[in-house]
């Protein structure tokens, strides 16, 4: 149990203070961000960081005002995820009673991310994809560290 928690520590504070260049709203309200260094994956740029955040209802937070949620328009949605562009991620802080996670960005921009209600125990609420094909996600039943084929998570996450 200690190696993973140490596992999971190390990925999360290799993507601090990356930073930021590419941030896209996916299929309904999923976003995904790259971070850091520009690698090359079956001929697209991506980040050596890639963050998917899905299967949760999430709150972008500025100086403590809510100014987007995951159940606004997809119009609205695609103005509000720009916000994040050139930001560097700055803290995450993990909780697992219930599944949540804050994302905190350079400038007093947060994204906080929560189980749905009627969350199954392994519905994951984000991924963070890492060098070496490191993964490490967070669901209701706990936070998981995983090494699988980087390309082959990588296509199923690219919309």
């Amino acid at each position: 149990m200690l190696e993973k928690a140490a596992g999971v520590q190390k990925v999360m504070a290799g993507v601090l203070g990356q930073p930021l260049w590419s941030v896209r709203l996916g299929v309904g309200s999923f976003i995904t961000f790259d971070f850091g260094a520009k690698v090359e994956d079956h001929g697209r740029a991506v980040g050596a960081y890639h963050l998917w955040i899905y299967m949760c209802d999430w709150q972008m937070i500025s100086k403590d005002r809510v100014i987007a949620h995951s159940e606004l328009s997809r119009k609205v949605l695609e103005i509000a995820v720009r916000r994040f562009e050139g930001r560097a991620l700055s803290k995450i802080n993990i909780s697992q009673n219930p599944a949540a996670a804050v994302f905190a960005f350079e400038g007093d921009l947060k994204l906080v991310c929560q189980a749905y209600e009627d969350a199954e125990a392994d519905e994951e609420l984000w991924m963070l994809f890492a060098p070496e094909g490191r993964i490490v996600s967070l669901a209701p039943q706990g936070i998981l560290l995983e090494k699988e084929s980087r390309s082959a998570a990588r296509r199923a996450v690219n919309f």
